[in-house]
């Protein structure tokens, strides 16, 4: 379930597009610009592995030509599901919990393939901002289901899964353990 968790929940259009959103990097570009003080990624899951594997964090313009240049190469010599696949293998969980296998483990104690519909749309929903959802979650703040709704509803809209599989999966508990942070920040 991840690999369609995933598209539903960061690039709803990652098997059209060519590795770039040309809309969303234009409204990235101009709030960089602008000096906005936190401006959006704008970026497609290609753009965002091709930052992890090859880049810094750091937001400004030359770092987003970069991660553009790295995308399109990225795109002519993988094929989308290696680019979700290695995506999923390096993208950050939580501090110091990278790739999906460590996720699982951390927050389900299972391995990926064993995550029921509703952990997956979980993992996914941690994505966007997975730093600011562990300190979240060490402070004990209440599960936002939220976001794992919406990504359960999106991954239907998208055909990856059925009304009745949506159905199940909203009435199904979800038990996340807290994981402990490794080591502790600088």
């Amino acid at each position: 379930w991840m690999p369609a968790a995933t598209i539903a929940a960061e690039d709803s259009s990652f098997f059209r597009h060519g590795g770039y959103d040309p809309e969303g990097l234009q409204v990235a570009l101009e709030e960089l610009l602008s000096g906005e003080v936190n401006p959006r990624g704008g970026s497609t899951l290609t753009q965002q592995l091709a930052k992890n594997l090859f880049l810094n964090g750091e937001k400004h313009l030359t770092r987003k030509l970069r991660e553009l240049i790295y995308a399109l190469e990225l795109e002519r010599v993988l094929s989308k599901n290696e680019i979700l696949e290695i995506y999923l293998n390096v993208v950050e969980f939580g501090p110091e919990i990278y790739g999906l296998k460590q996720a699982s483990n951390q927050y389900f104690v299972k391995p990926p393939a064993a995550l029921t519909l509703k952990e997956a749309a979980y993992l996914a929903s941690v994505l966007p901002a997975p730093t600011h959802h562990f300190q979240a979650r060490q402070n004990n703040k209440r599960l936002s289901e939220w976001k794992v709704n919406n990504i359960l509803n999106n991954m239907k809209d998208g055909k990856s899964i059925t009304p009745t599989q949506l159905k199940l999966a909203q009435k199904q508990a979800l038990r996340v353990i807290v994981p402990q942070q490794l080591s502790q920040p600088d």
